[in-house]
């Protein structure tokens, strides 16, 4: 499938934070989240200002101090699960990883962790961009590759922590994006353990799904269940879930341009987004789920507009 290279010109990622979020650091009474809004087709909505959000947490309601555009660099690890499910259709199955190597995105540094039941390859931070793109397009030009390389159980939670240890000192602009059909076969990690190291460091779980098994005619519970797994861990990061093959492999050239758009929106969601800084009505001194939305007037002027964000905040060690 051709890749498609998309600009992302509109984010600048180096420019300077607001004082008051900068000033702050997270604590037990204080927080600092990245949140995306994005209105009913998926775009982001800018320029929103703390009194356009409410928050409680228990029932109590949280004071939004501040919020502000993130303009900090994001470093993304790719993982791509090379497993036995994800072998049919492997050149497919592999684009989105392909195509997030090739998009231009400025201030982002990339990373690739390749696994099944263990790590099979890791191109580091040190080795750039340009190290990602190449080998990506040496696999995808390799016939060969699917059957020597791509088998073999899926430890999933194992990779997502390979990749979290990657990123050494991790905050919530670093991403780990996972090419994944959300099977996890192999993994000595548990999803709630991981859930919990996630939400201390920050860092989002973004899931370009490219196999959905739960739209699948003999899908197991257990099937069902792993997925709803995933999808879970994912929201409690505040990253997002996406299934870009739903309506089949795109083969015509409007359907590659409508894949292209599909990708760069869910690009933008994760880079164009917001820094909100939140104070609780008591110390959070364990893990914690809270609700975050928009104001009676946003939600009256951007109908259908939902909030991505981290659903479980970490207690304070």
């Amino acid at each position: 499938m051709p890749r498609t290279i998309t600009y992302l010109a509109s984010l600048s990622l180096v420019a300077s934070f607001a004082p008051s979020v900068l000033a702050q650091k997270d604590s037990c009474s204080h927080r600092i989240l990245s949140v995306s809004v994005q209105d009913s087709l998926g775009r982001p909505i800018n320029g929103l200002a703390n009194t356009d959000f409410e928050a409680q947490v228990g029932g109590k309601p949280l004071k939004v101090l501040s919020v502000a555009p993130d303009r900090r660099r994001h470093r993304i690890v790719i993982l791509l699960d090379a497993s036995i499910s994800m072998r049919q259709g492997w050149g497919n199955a592999m684009s989105p990883a392909s195509d997030l190597a090739e998009t231009r995105l400025p201030g982002a540094e990339l990373a690739v962790i390749i696994f099944n039941e263990r790590v099979i390859e890791k191109i580091d931070f040190n080795e750039g961009q340009r190290s990602v793109v190449a080998r990506l397009r040496q696999i995808g030009s390799d016939a060969k590759y699917a059957a020597n390389s791509v088998g073999g159980r899926t430890a999933l939670y194992d990779a997502l922590l390979a990749g979290l240890r990657l990123l050494g000192t991790a905050t919530s602009a670093d991403i780990l994006y996972v090419v994944t059909d959300g099977e996890d076969t192999a993994s000595n990690t548990k999803s709630d353990e991981l859930a919990r190291l996630l939400s201390s460091s920050g860092v989002r779980v973004y899931v370009p799904l490219v196999h959905d098994i739960r739209t699948f005619p003999g899908a197991t519970p257990e099937d069902l269940h792993r997925v709803g797994d995933l999808s879970d861990l994912v929201n409690k990061t505040g990253g997002e879930m996406l299934s870009p093959f739903a309506s089949g492999i795109p083969k015509t050239p409007k359907e590659i341009d409508q894949f292209g758009s599909l990708m760069y929106d869910f690009y933008r969601r994760m880079f164009d987004n917001y820094l909100l800084e939140v104070e609780f009505p008591e110390p959070l001194e364990k893990h914690r789920s809270w609700e975050l939305k928009l104001s009676q007037k946003k939600r009256e002027q951007w109908k259908d507009s939902r909030i991505t964000y981290p659903t479980e905040l970490s207690g304070c060690v």
